[in-house]
């Protein structure tokens, strides 16, 4: 059904009512609840307008560690962060900094992750391999490693951007054996073909936006040519100076000269092209695939993200969000006391991660996982070109040793 409101934000639930088994502390033993109806009630701020701050009228492109001891159980928020970003982004953190205070100080006590991209925020490229706009291996990897260490701890999904639409293709990869019990992306780009084909026939579009966005990659690129380049007869390596010749790149040229090539030596890769490229990592007809509880916001402004599927793909899991304004990733708003400047999509993320991981009984998911005679860490029955080994004294994943 559509939940229409007189304030212009926009809420979908899907025709067909999905229950959830719900249990607040007032509760003895979970009880089957409707998810609207659920969030109709915990995150009410889905339904309340989005006003932009006065000063930021338009739809521009803005985007102490505390070792308290946590229950095994507690939930973990793991966060793909967007096209070349990472955990010291603002917009990552505004979620991430309320969601983890404490509960003795009143806050959730959840814990963080962010996967970060290869390349990006300090993340060192240790094979001839980068990160593509859909590729959801290293986030698979990362989820086995995380529900190794915490095997009682729901994990919750949270994307940002191109983040989103790595979530939401894992997801409905996934299906049923989702290591996430639910998940929420913020300004998912779902169809990237139709994104840069609208960049491409505006001129603030092709040299503003898509250029930014190709030129940051292209940066990603320079920055560990060293590491790409470690064996030159690999065929990633000789396509590193073709990056090179490259100046200020719109996206399709930078993912033309490089990305669309860069993802593996069989089928799909590489691309002939890179329409063929961007509809084949699109995340747009996934949605009817996804099997846990999903959110995705989205504002009608978004200058990079020109196609919404509205319908939510017909799930009764999915349930769709767009604000009259917010921009990509902006969603500013006048702020209150001392804070001059707040983000409205703090609230109703916190509303929706704090439902989902506290009051929602989810089920047990994911395939099992071991530790082979290599002390790799395993998953049965799946891809047996995954696996990792923490490193001692440096808990990272060392991806250049075989692993069968």
């Amino acid at each position: 059904m559509y939940f229409l409101q007189k304030n212009p934000t926009w809420v979908r639930f899907p025709n067909k009512t999905v229950e959830v088994l719900f249990k607040d502390d007032s509760d003895a033993e979970p009880r089957p609840v409707a998810l609207e109806a659920l969030i109709k009630e915990r995150c009410p701020t889905f339904f309340k307008d989005f006003k932009p701050a006065w000063w930021l009228f338009n739809g521009l492109d803005f985007t102490p560690v505390d070792t308290t001891d946590l229950p095994d159980e507690t939930p973990i928020v793991v966060v793909l962060p967007g096209l070349t970003g990472g955990s010291t982004d603002s917009y990552i953190r505004t979620i991430l900094a309320p969601i983890c205070v404490p509960r003795a100080r009143g806050g959730p006590g959840f814990r963080g992750v962010v996967v970060n991209h290869r390349g990006c925020a300090g993340v060192p490229v240790t094979s001839q391999r980068l990160y593509t706009p859909g590729g959801t291996d290293d986030l698979r990897q990362a989820l086995m490693y995380i529900a190794h260490k915490f095997p009682n701890a729901p994990l919750l999904g949270l994307g940002f951007s191109l983040g989103s639409n790595k979530l939401t293709r894992y997801l409905a990869e996934e299906g049923e054996n989702s290591r996430f019990v639910a998940a929420c992306a913020l300004a998912c780009p779902w169809d990237l073909a139709q994104n840069n084909m609208a960049l491409e026939d505006s001129i603030l579009g092709k040299h503003i936006y898509s250029k930014s966005l190709g030129s940051s990659l292209a940066a990603v690129v320079t920055r560990n040519a060293a590491a790409l380049t470690a064996d030159p007869d690999h065929p990633l390596a000789r396509l590193v100076p073709e990056v090179f010749k490259l100046k200020s790149p719109t996206m399709p040229e930078y993912d033309g000269a490089f990305a669309m090539h860069i993802g593996g030596t069989g089928p799909p890769w590489p691309f002939p092209n890179v329409e063929e490229f961007y509809t084949y990592f699109s995340s747009i007809n996934t949605l009817p695939d996804i099997r846990v509880p999903f959110v995705a916001i989205n504002a009608a402004d978004d200058p990079v993200v020109r196609r919404i599927p509205a319908s939510g793909g017909s799930n009764g899991l999915v349930t769709m969000v767009i604000t009259r304004a917010g921009g990509h990733l902006g969603w500013f708003e006048a702020g209150k006391g001392e804070k001059w400047l707040g983000r409205w999509i703090q609230e109703p993320v916190l509303q929706w991660l704090i439902l989902m991981g506290r009051n929602v009984v989810h089920k047990t998911r994911g395939s099992t996982l071991y530790v082979n005679d290599a002390g790799f860490l395993k998953e049965v029955g799946m891809n047996n070109d995954l696996g990792c080994k923490e490193i001692l004294r440096g808990g990272v994943f060392d991806g250049s040793i075989a692993i069968s």
